[in-house]
C-alpha cells in the first residue's frame, strides 16, 4: 500500500492510474477529488480510482502591501505586511482580504510591490473591516 501524507491511502505500491484511493479516517474511497504527492498531480473519477496523473506545475504568486486591522477591533495594528495572491487573481487595491489561513485578521491591500514571499490571501476584497471579518 502506498501511503499519502497520513490522510489517504491505496491498494497500489506506488500511485498510478487505476489505483484506488481510500480515506484514512473513513475508509471509504475518495471519489472526484485532485491530490499531489509534490511531484505529480491525480484526479479521481466517482469511483476514487486514479484516472489522470500529470506533471504538477509550481504555483505563482502576485505580491502587494497591505495593512493589518485585527477582527477583534477593526483598527490597523500595523503596515507595510507582505501578502500574496495566486497569481492573476483579479485583486482591487483599498480593500480588506482575509488571510487563506485565518488567523484573526484581515488585510488592507493597497499597492502591488515586486518583493516576493507573504500571506497568502483569499480572493473577493471587501468594502470594510468588518464584512471581511464576517461580522
Amino acid at each position: 500500500m502506498a501511503s499519502l501524507v497520513n490522510c489517504f491511502y491505496t491498494n497500489c505500491t506506488s500511485l498510478t492510474n487505476g489505483c484506488t484511493v481510500y480515506s484514512a479516517s473513513t475508509g471509504g474511497t475518495v471519489a472526484n477529488y485532485y491530490f499531489s504527492d509534490g511531484t505529480n498531480c491525480y484526479a479521481t473519477d466517482g469511483s476514487g480510482i486514479i484516472s489522470a496523473t500529470t506533471a504538477c506545475s509550481p504555483i505563482t504568486y502576485d505580491y502587494y502591501l497591505a495593512s493589518v486591522y485585527p477582527c477583534s477591533t477593526c483598527t490597523v495594528s500595523g503596515n507595510d505586511y507582505l501578502v500574496a495572491f495566486p497569481a492573476g487573481t483579479s485583486v482591487t487595491l483599498n480593500r480588506y482580504y482575509a488571510p487563506y489561513f485565518y488567523d484573526g485578521n484581515v488585510y488592507y491591500v493597497s499597492a502591488s510591490t515586486s518583493t516576493t514571499g507573504g500571506l497568502i490571501l483569499l480572493a473577493g476584497g471587501q468594502t470594510t473591516c468588518a464584512l471581511a471579518c464576517g461580522v
